[in-house]
Formats: C-alpha cells, structure tokens, sequence
C-alpha cells in the first residue's frame, strides 16, 4: 500500500464524516415552544409533543473529555415528563448547553396564550 491508497481512504472517510455532521445531523432536531417541547424531523415531521407542565429538565455535563476537552462546554439534556405516561429523553451532545439551558427553561416555564371562550 502506498501514499496515494492512504490519501484515497482518508479523503473518502472525511467526506463521509462531512456528510454525516453537515447534513444527516442537521435532519432532526428539537423544538422549545411555550409550554411545549417537539422532536421534528426532515421536511417537519412531527411525530409526537409534549407538555411542559411539571417537566423535569436536567442538564449533564459529566464526561471531562468528550463535554469539556472536545467538546467545548457541550453537554446532555434530560428531560423527564410527569403525569400518566412519565417519558424520559435525551438530547445528546448539545453545543453551548449553558446558555441554550437558560433559553429552553424560560420557554418551558411560559405558559402559551389561550384563547377566551366567548
């Protein structure tokens, strides 16, 4: 094996990793509403949403290497629903956690506008 096998393996497997990171992690992705919380998917698909009444929102930033040293202050989100069916999900690997934190928890803590029956 030589030079040119190497530069051939290495340049397919960063296009791999560019396409992977760039486009197939930019497919889904979380959405902080008021009083609201949804996993959508390519094109906004939607296939479920929760309350946040009573939601339980956690932030994980225990691994030293992959959150601090690679990660540059990245963490995990946890999120716990309560009621009849007490769902749990992560959000793994969320970049800037801390100040993304803030933001989602105001959000949370805002209950949306009702309308008033006539």
């Amino acid at each position: 094996m030589d030079r040119g096998f190497y530069l051939f393996s290495s340049t397919a497997l960063l296009a791999v990793w560019f396409f992977t990171v760039f486009f197939v992690d930019h497919l889904s992705f979380w959405r902080f509403r008021p009083g609201q919380v949804t996993p959508e998917y390519l094109g906004g698909i939607v296939d479920k949403s929760y309350d946040t009444d009573n939601m339980i929102l956690v932030k994980w930033q225990d691994d030293l290497f992959r959150h601090w040293i690679i990660g540059f202050g990245s963490g995990d989100l946890r999120m716990q629903t309560m009621g009849g069916r007490g769902v749990e999900e992560n959000v793994s690997n969320v970049l800037f956690v801390i100040g993304k934190m803030s933001k989602i928890q105001r959000l949370i803590a805002t209950k949306p506008n009702m309308p008033q029956e006539a």
